[in-house]
């Protein structure tokens, strides 16, 4: 990317710089550059209490329940954390609110001289600005989401307070491992010396690479358990994400969070896009960001203690990035009813591809029924730019999803799942 120089840039033109970052460096997994460029602005250590959340599945709900707790006891809390749903700005905020666009625009300005020096890609930038922002407004409490693996991420070049591990999985594994005790072991790198850290619930394996690491670097652990809350949070594995947060806000708060805890719990509605449940006229629609093997296990165990028996349609988005012949294999113990969606060509799976990984037979959306699972083929409308489209629904001609929810009938649950970033584009339909 060439240097913006110092003409006062647009927020469109901010982000056009973000997306030729993102297209033309991709990701690195490697901490100097990052290191260096954020030591160089001052912002490795800003004074505030720091909490980096590393994990394969949960840690979006993990931060949003600390942050959630924090908040209800009157604090100011930074949240650092990916992907967004709609706008790049959802990734910076405090207290819940999105960092303006004008701070978003002077923090790109303020970080891209040592941004490019140090060619950054386009996480490590939106890390550098999110820092430089928490810097100037100091927010009581700061929490930090990691974009990949822990050891080499971009976050793990900032000082924290409390290490959070939530469930890990295989994911990612051409970069962190091929086996869940390599993947722990990148994990495992948020764990700093002498610095508490808190981890899910994990298999017996995974839990030694914990227990190991921070037994090395003499720091207290202190594994989390399952709790039994609400009826609204009764999906299995936001029962281990609220396990997680409690025992985080336990440690960072020394017992004094637990009412506070209580009270949140009591009124949460959930964190969107993680088993998010929609009351349309077509039916009832789930939506969950489901975004591996794992995440689809989990996501099976939700949809059974939550609909049992009802007939289920799923349709999935996979990135390229992704172990899709895992997923699909996962998918067609769900159901029997699939429909895929390329939601990004270039960065989604292709259709053609998914034909070929499909551990069952293919059909067309519009082909004949079978009795074994099959999956469809399933597109956004032609015009979709990220906001409910103007011509209908979530399939080109239909309104209010009923294109997507017909196919069992009205007491059949439609689920969009797979990816992030595939449910993101459905975040602004109108489902009513």
């Amino acid at each position: 990317m060439k240097s913006p120089g110092s003409a006062k840039l647009s927020f469109e033109a901010v982000l056009a710089h973000l997306a030729q970052l993102s297209e033309n460096r991709g990701i690195r997994y490697d901490l100097g550059p990052v290191q260096a460029a954020l030591t160089e602005l001052g912002l490795t250590d800003i004074s505030i209490p720091t909490v980096q959340v590393a994990g394969t599945n949960g840690k979006g709900s993990t931060v949003w329940g600390i942050a959630a707790v924090l908040q209800h006891l009157g604090h100011r809390v930074g949240v650092f954390t990916s992907p967004h749903i709609e706008s790049y700005t959802e990734r910076i905020g405090i207290n819940g609110s999105a960092i303006s666009e004008a701070d978003f625009m002077a923090a790109f300005t303020a970080i891209s001289p040592v941004a490019n020096r140090y060619q950054l890609t386009e996480f490590e930038a939106l890390t550098l600005m999110g820092m430089h922002y928490f810097k100037q407004q100091k927010p009581d409490y700061l929490i930090l989401e990691t974009g990949m693996g822990g050891r080499l991420d971009a976050t793990t070049a900032v000082k924290s307070d409390l290490a959070v591990i939530t469930r890990i999985g295989k994911d990612h594994m051409a970069i962190l491992g091929n086996t869940l005790s390599k993947i722990a072991s990148e994990k495992a790198g948020i764990i700093r010396p002498n610095t508490p850290v808190v981890v899910g619930p994990q298999s017996k394996k995974v839990k030694a690479v914990f227990e190991a690491t921070a037994s090395a670097r003499k720091s207290p652990i202190y594994f989390s358990k399952p709790i039994k809350i609400v009826p609204a949070i009764k999906i299995p594995y936001q029962q281990e994400n609220w396990g997680t947060v409690k025992t985080a806000i336990d440690v960072l708060l020394q017992g004094k969070g637990t009412a506070a805890l209580s009270t949140v719990l009591a009124h949460t509605t959930g964190f969107w896009g993680r088993f998010t449940v929609i009351q349309s006229r077509s039916g009832t629609v789930v939506i969950d960001g489901a975004h591996n093997s794992n995440g689809l296990r989990q996501l099976k165990r939700g949809l059974t203690r939550a609909f049992p028996g009802r007939p289920i349609h799923l349709i999935l988005g996979i990135l390229a990035t992704k172990d899709a012949k895992s997923m699909l294999k996962i998918a067609a113990t769900i159901t029997q009813n699939i429909s895929y969606c390329d939601f990004d060509p270039g960065k989604s799976v292709p259709f053609s591809e998914i034909q070929s990984l499909s551990p069952f037979p293919i059909q067309s959306l519009n082909g004949g029924r079978s009795k074994r699972a099959h999956i469809r083929n399933f597109s956004l409308p032609a015009d979709y730019q990220g906001a409910a489209p103007q011509r209908g629904g979530v399939v080109k001609g239909s309104e209010n999803c009923e294109d997507a929810c017909f196919l069992n009938g009205h007491n059949a649950i439609t689920v969009f799942s797979g990816s992030l970033y595939f449910i993101a584009k459905l975040h602004s339909m109108k489902w009513t």
